[in-house]
């Protein structure tokens, strides 16, 4: 019975550092199915403020939505999200998408890094060639 008890105990802490290791995974998919959704002002908040500081089409919100919503992307699939690496300030996200664009969907996948900014994950290189350093 002591085994047993153990082993769920051990067992409920190993999920609790997955579920901590595992959100910059909800993040990154959760700005994918935002844009499925064309919920531009929460991809927006999912991006860190140093990148909206030096990417000319993230400055303002109206810059980013339509900078978005001109990528003629009409819906987005999240095939898999795993995380790559994890030290508590800075993570590496692998991703998998489908996007329909033109009346076919297409296959892209990618690395974004996220960084925690105020409790919060936020992705310092979503698109572009600016990377927010700070």
């Amino acid at each position: 019975m002591k085994i047993i008890i153990v082993l769920l105990i051990i067992l409920s802490f190993s999920g609790c550092t997955s579920s901590i290791d595992q959100a910059p995974a909800k993040v990154v998919k959760k700005y994918f199915e935002a844009w499925n959704q064309k919920d531009y002002a929460t991809m927006y908040s999912l991006i860190s403020e140093g990148f909206k500081k030096i990417e000319p089409t993230a400055n303002t919100f109206e810059n980013f939505k339509n900078y978005a919503s001109n990528q003629g992307v009409e819906g987005v699939r999240v095939n898999d999200v795993n995380v790559l690496d994890n030290d508590g300030e800075k993570a590496s996200v692998a991703y998998e998408i489908e996007y329909y664009i033109n009346g076919v969907w297409k296959g892209f996948s990618g690395t974004y890094i996220l960084k925690l900014k105020d409790n919060n994950w936020r992705l310092i290189h979503p698109y572009g060639e600016n990377i927010d350093e700070s």
